[in-house]
C-alpha cells in the first residue's frame, strides 16, 4: 500500500513544460488555425515581429479574431523580447538562404555540364537579396507599408529563390546585374530603418518589381538557352 501511495504521489507531480520556441511567422501562433493565419496573411501581416508591434485593439480589426483571441496573441508574442523575435527570424532566414544556396550549388552541377560555364557569383548576390527581402517584411509595421510595396518585396524575393534554385547563370551584362542586385540589397536594408512616407515607398516598390523584372528575363533567357543547348545535343 505504501509503494502504491508513492507511485500515485509521484504520478501526480506535473510533467515538465517545454520551453515555447521563439515564433517567426504567423503560423508559429499556437490556436491559429489556418483560416486565421490567412486572415492574418490577408491583410498584410506574415510574422510575429509584425504581431508584436500591433495594439490588442488593432488585432481586433483582423476578421475572425475576437477580442479574447486578440489578447491571447497579443499576450503570447508579448511573453519574448522583441529582440529575441528578430534573431529567431534572422536565424530562420540564415538556415533558408543555406538551404537555398545548397539547393543551388546542386542545380548549377547539373547545369554546368550542358553550359560548360563558370559558376558564377549571381547566386550569393540573389542569396543576399532574398535575405534583405525576408527581413525587411518582417521588420516593418505592417500598417506602414502600401500593398504596392508589400506585392514588389514577395515578388522580387520569390524571382531571387527561382532564379537560385534553377542555378539561372546571365549570358550577358553580368556585372550590370550584380551591381543592380548589390544595390537593391543596400537599399532594402536601409529602408528596414526607414519611415517611409507613401511617395517614398512608391519609388522603392518601382525599383524592386524594375530589379524582379530583370531577375525574371534573365531566368527565361536562361531557361532557353538550356533548352537549345540541350536539344543540339541530343
Amino acid at each position: 500500500m505504501a509503494t502504491e501511495r508513492k507511485i500515485e504521489k509521484q504520478s501526480s507531480k506535473p510533467m515538465p513544460e517545454t520551453a515555447p520556441v521563439v515564433p517567426v511567422t504567423v503560423a508559429d501562433i499556437p490556436g491559429l488555425g489556418p483560416i486565421r493565419v490567412r486572415a492574418f496573411q490577408k491583410a498584410g501581416i506574415n510574422s510575429a515581429l509584425q504581431m508584436w508591434e500591433l495594439s490588442i485593439e488593432s488585432l481586433e480589426l483582423i476578421p475572425g479574431i475576437t477580442p479574447n483571441k486578440a489578447r491571447y496573441i497579443h499576450d503570447y508574442v508579448h511573453a519574448f523580447e522583441q529582440t529575441d523575435i528578430v534573431e529567431a527570424s534572422a536565424q530562420a532566414e540564415r538556415a533558408q538562404a543555406a538551404t537555398v544556396a545548397d539547393a543551388a550549388r546542386s542545380s548549377r552541377a547539373t547545369n554546368a555540364d550542358w553550359l560548360e560555364v563558370p559558376v558564377s557569383p549571381f547566386a550569393l548576390e540573389a542569396a543576399r537579396v532574398l535575405g534583405s527581402a525576408v527581413i525587411f517584411l518582417a521588420a516593418n509595421h505592417a500598417t506602414d507599408l502600401r500593398q504596392k510595396l508589400l506585392t514588389a518585396s514577395q515578388r522580387l524575393a520569390a524571382e531571387c529563390q527561382a532564379a537560385i534554385s534553377e542555378g539561372a547563370v546571365p549570358d550577358t551584362d553580368q556585372e550590370k546585374i550584380l551591381r543592380r542586385l548589390r544595390r537593391t540589397a543596400d537599399t532594402l536594408n536601409t529602408a528596414v530603418t526607414m519611415e517611409a512616407d507613401r511617395k517614398e515607398q512608391g519609388r522603392l516598390a518601382d525599383e524592386l518589381i524594375d530589379t524582379a523584372e530583370l531577375i525574371q528575363g534573365f531566368r527565361n533567357a536562361f531557361a532557353d538557352r538550356l533548352t537549345a543547348r540541350r536539344r543540339g545535343s541530343s
